[in-house]
């Protein structure tokens, strides 16, 4: 027997309630206790449950379009073929969730946790995903179509070739890129290190703007190095020749004007020319993977 609900106010007790096919579109349930609670078929649209405890409830086929989810606990809910189109899911945990044919389109996951869910061909086409966990999640035909935010996001432990990602080649792109890197750095620890200093100077060989700042850093850091050693800049030095001297050794690999006059600042130069080599060489290979053809 379904329990009547004649008026819901927020921090309702209805744990266990047995809701089935009511109407509580609308409704103020925020902070609501839902534990267990069976809401298949139940009429949620545009209801606020923000901070609403649903662990552990069966949701299947609920409509939860437009509603407030902010906060909202579901660990371990049943809900499939439940809709959350357009619903406002921030900070929103679905761990353990079963989310099989469940529509999320337009749905703001912003910080949503769907750790361990079953997402076995639900759709989360134009939903916004920055910094959301999909950490061991099932993806087995769940669609991706439009959705933004996915360079922010935990992919660690999918399988991504499962999903359907038709008209999604960019997130595809992205998170195998991703899962790739996590395989790389988690190989031994002298990875760990490796992906470390790739990722801060050129995200990985992805970002030509972070690899052009390291080369610009690394320039300035040479050129305190040689205010300081004793290099022969000829008759018209200036206080800009030290930066000079190591923008030209950098770029022009050694064929700078200015000689350095010692061992110290010898040494300094060559290695300054054989960075500069590797900094060209990092450019054009960012430029290439930039500018070629992409599947």
């Amino acid at each position: 027997m379904t329990t009547p609900v004649l008026r819901v106010l927020p921090q309702a007790d209805l744990r266990g309630a047995d809701l089935r096919g009511q109407d509580l579109a609308g409704r103020d349930l925020r902070g609501a206790h839902l534990e267990e609670a069976d809401l298949r078929g139940v009429e949620l649209s545009g209801a606020d449950l923000t901070g609403a405890d649903l662990r552990g409830c069966r949701a299947d086929g609920a409509g939860f379009a437009s509603a407030r989810l902010d906060g909202a606990v579901l660990c371990g809910a049943s809900l499939v073929g439940a809709s959350f189109t357009g619903a406002s899911l921030t900070n929103t945990s679905f761990q353990t969730c079963d989310l099989t044919d469940a529509f999320l389109v337009a749905a703001d996951l912003t910080h949503a946790d769907l750790a361990s869910a079953n997402l076995t061909r639900a759709d989360f086409g134009r939903s916004r995903l920055d910094d959301a966990v999909f950490r061991d999640a099932d993806l087995t035909g769940t669609r991706f179509r439009g959705a933004t935010g996915y360079t922010h996001v935990n992919w660690s432990g999918v399988n991504i070739l499962a999903a359907d990602l038709d008209g999604a080649h960019l997130f595809r792109r992205h998170v195998s890129d991703e899962l790739y890197l996590e395989e790389f750095r988690n190989q031994s620890r002298a990875n760990a290190w490796i992906y470390r200093a790739w990722s801060l100077t050129s995200d990985c060989g992805r970002s030509m703007a972070r690899w052009m700042a390291f080369t610009g850093a690394l320039t300035v850091a040479f050129a305190v190095v040689y205010a300081l050693l004793p290099i022969d800049y000829g008759e018209h030095r200036t206080w800009l020749s030290p930066l000079y001297f190591s923008v030209v050794t950098l770029t022009t690999l050694g064929f700078g004007d200015a000689l350095p006059t010692d061992i110290p600042s010898q040494v300094a130069v060559m290695l300054e020319v054989v960075l500069g080599y590797l900094m060209l060489g990092g450019l054009i290979s960012i430029l290439s993977n930039k500018m070629a053809r992409r599947a």
